[in-house]
């Protein structure tokens, strides 16, 4: 995470989540506008589409508002401990995020990353 802060008016920031597996990533779950009840994302992850990084950013200039790339509707799974056999996927062990990930550059000391509903299930997948 990055951040230069003048004043509370002049801020940016950007969080950079990385994976460091061949295999490991996060996907960002397509927001379904209709969306109203039951669970707000499948029951199983998805096998490909996975990113290795997910860029967050955030952006206060005088006299406006605050831009951030942030979206309480977002939903995430997320694919780690990733191993591989003969070139291909072996097993993994896969989590959802419920809710974008926020983050705070506008303070002077200390760095915040939230993730908003802090409801995070695992489960594993072996080939």
């Amino acid at each position: 995470m990055t951040k230069d802060y003048t004043d509370r008016d002049k801020y940016s920031g950007t969080l950079e989540l990385t994976f460091s597996n061949k295999y490991d990533g996060i996907y960002a779950h397509p927001i379904d506008k209709n969306y109203h009840s039951g669970p707000p994302l499948p029951y199983f992850a998805p096998e490909d589409g996975y990113q290795d990084k997910l860029i967050k950013r955030i952006e206060k200039l005088p006299g406006k508002k605050q831009s951030f790339n942030y979206d309480r509707k977002q939903h995430y799974f997320f694919r780690v401990r990733s191993t591989e056999k003969d070139g291909k996927l072996e097993s993994a062990m896969y989590g959802k995020l419920y809710g974008d990930i926020y983050f705070k550059a506008h303070t002077i000391v200390k760095k915040y990353v939230t993730i908003q509903h802090k409801k995070v299930s695992f489960f594993e997948k072996s080939s």
